[in-house]
């Protein structure tokens, strides 16, 4: 039984792949994508050039495998939509959001999957390509929110106004995100917009009615007509009157989430992004 070495060195090309020495070897060994052959001009059999040329046909995926300057074979990935992606953009139109897919699939696969989703999608896009279309969105005076999983999408994660990680995610997309929904569920996303939506509308109802109950009080006590110990008793009202109104955030969930207190985790220090990224 042979063993296969093992690596002397492993580095990651950001959008691209891998390119790895074997213990004993010489040169190096390449696993990515064709931008990354391409960019270390490595050459291609024409057998893997007619295999290449039918997935663009079929627009599917793949990565591709070299050492010495050639491209010796390659992984063909057929992906499948979420079951739960078509309910998702149906719920975010609801919502009034705009939606944009960014993947680093080439094009032909980008196409396909404008058409099998019907939302615009920008393909062949590297890690800092993500960073320049959020950039250019954020500087036409909205707000993004970027949702992402892999290791390509923790700049931009970084970058939108809210960061949101996917449960199945890599460590890194979690760290770089603002809310990391737990449950690997791409229906939980409106669920979180909803939530936010309404946290900010009780809050600004709670801000409301406590200005407005404790002005009306501070004008009848300088009168004169409030007596302190009534004063007492409808300050304890006031603070009962805003616990029970944001009590009802609690039974004012989604009924397609099971179990609420499992779905969500945001970072305390940007809580206050999500709404108004979610507007």
């Amino acid at each position: 039984t042979q063993l296969i070495p093992a690596l002397s060195s492993a580095r990651a090309i950001p959008g691209r792949g891998i390119v790895a020495r074997l213990e004993g070897e010489d040169t190096d060994t390449l696993l990515g994508s064709r931008r990354l052959m391409t960019e270390q001009q490595w050459t291609v059999g024409p057998r893997l050039g007619d295999a290449l040329q039918n997935l663009d046909l079929t627009s599917e995926s793949c990565v591709l495998l070299g050492w010495d300057g050639e491209v010796r074979g390659l992984f063909q990935l057929r992906e499948q939509l979420r079951t739960e992606a078509p309910e998702l953009i149906t719920t975010c139109r609801e919502l009034d959001l705009d939606i944009e897919v960014l993947t680093g699939d080439h094009a032909a696969r980008g196409a396909r999957l404008q058409q099998e989703i019907g939302v615009p999608v920008r393909a062949e896009m590297l890690p800092e390509d993500k960073l320049q279309a959020i950039e250019s969105l954020k500087h036409s005076g909205v707000h993004v929110a970027m949702v992402g999983d892999g290791i390509n999408d923790a700049p931009a994660l970084a970058l939108a106004d809210v960061g949101i990680a996917m449960g199945c995610g890599t460590d890194v997309t979690r760290e770089t995100s603002d809310v990391c929904l737990i449950r690997d569920d791409l229906r939980t996303i409106p669920w979180a917009i909803r939530h936010a939506r309404r946290t900010i509308a009780t809050i600004r109802q709670n801000l409301f009615w406590s200005f407005a109950y404790n002005g009306v009080g501070v004008i009848l006590a300088a009168a004169g007509w409030l007596h302190p110990a009534i004063a007492a008793a409808l300050m304890v009202i006031s603070s009962l009157m805003v616990l029970g109104n944001s009590l009802r955030l609690k039974d004012a969930g989604d009924p397609r989430v099971e179990d609420e207190s499992s779905v969500l985790a945001v970072e305390p220090s940007t809580t206050p992004a999500l709404p108004e990224v979610v507007r």
